[in-house]
């Protein structure tokens, strides 16, 4: 099997965990090792675990059990290193019931009051689990069946096309009085993060920050975060956001109280603007005067705030499962 940087493959033939992980500042490792007292490997069905960490990766952990209670894999404290990055894990099981445990040793989970991290566990199209605000745990039961005989797979689909020309998009953010509350992400229709910046990026009050991006052209979806309820304005400043495609506004926003998500085709110059005006939104209520600082922890619900917006299919867990692509036109 061929591993890229950030990917582990578990239960292997002679029972091993692969991964390439990071090795100081510069190179990779590749690390293998036995299978633990109590770890099985199971052939039969590869699912994907995927886990976008916040600015603390170190305090994640998290353990795939069977229905004897057997680890089939697991991650320890430690073991993720980099922020904001995004780890894939290809683990074999066999068929029956399982549960996957995430932990967080700090009990405030992957979002949203210290960075904006997700995970999901899939098996092809079907998501078994997903989440992000979960405090100190989350476990997720489910069942796997046994792969389809070759008799009834479906034809292989036919090779995928090249890819496209990139599409110049630019998320633009004028910060109010509060910037460190600010953050946002970027989500394709396939629930995937393209993008994002973790609440306490931004330090400058009152400055226009311009992120440009090149995208596959698709439907995305922008979510919107202000970690104090208040968005970006207009109680404390008169900050602002833009979405461009092409040199084109697509969407944009301010008073969003806790989160707004603003759907949008990134198209070629070729499509109709108005086929890029493909938005919805949902806010919280604000919160009223600010107290003294430190700021009151917040709990943002992503999946329900997607799903109003886009009609996608989220979860219900705290994490999101995507929302239907809409086909450019030109």
């Amino acid at each position: 099997a061929t591993l890229l940087h950030g990917e582990t493959l578990s239960c292997a033939a002679l029972g091993l965990h692969l991964g390439v992980s990071a090795l100081g500042d510069s190179g990779v490792e590749l690390k293998v090792s036995r299978l633990q007292n109590g770890e099985t490997c199971a052939a039969g069905v590869e699912i994907i675990i995927t886990v976008y960490t916040d600015p603390f990766p170190s305090e994640i952990s998290w353990r795939l059990v069977d229905a004897s209670g057997a680890i089939v894999a697991s991650m320890a404290l430690g073991d993720y290193t980099l922020q904001q990055h995004t780890y894939t894990h290809r683990v074999i099981v066999g068929e029956g019931n399982h549960t996957f445990v995430i932990e967080d040793s700090e009990s405030d989970g992957l979002c949203c009051t210290w960075g904006m991290g997700t995970y999901s566990v899939r098996r092809g199209g079907t998501l078994y689990a997903s989440g992000s605000e979960y405090g100190a745990s989350e476990s997720t039961s489910f069942f796997v069946a046994a792969e389809l005989p070759p008799s009834a797979l479906a034809p292989a689909p036919p090779p995928p096309l090249p890819p496209s020309t990139p599409i110049d998009v630019s998320i633009q953010v004028t910060t109010d009085d509060w910037p460190i509350e600010t953050g946002w992400l970027l989500f394709k229709s396939s629930g995937e993060i393209v993008e994002s910046l973790p609440a306490g990026t931004y330090t400058e009050r009152a400055n226009t920050y311009t992120h440009e991006l090149q995208l596959q052209s698709g439907t995305y979806a922008l979510v919107m975060l202000d970690t104090y309820r208040d968005g970006l304005c207009c109680s404390f400043g008169n900050g602002a956001y833009t979405v461009t495609v092409n040199d084109e506004i697509v969407a944009s926003g301010s008073e969003f109280g806790a989160a707004e998500a603003r759907v949008f085709q990134a198209c070629p110059a070729c499509a109709p603007p108005s086929r890029s005006l493909l938005f919805a939104s949902v806010a919280e209520d604000e919160r009223g005067s600010k107290p003294p600082r430190p700021d009151t922890n917040t709990t943002i619900d992503l999946s329900s705030i997607l799903d109003q917006a886009t009609g996608g299919g989220g979860s219900g867990g705290g994490g999101y499962g995507g929302f239907p692509n809409v086909p450019c036109e030109c």
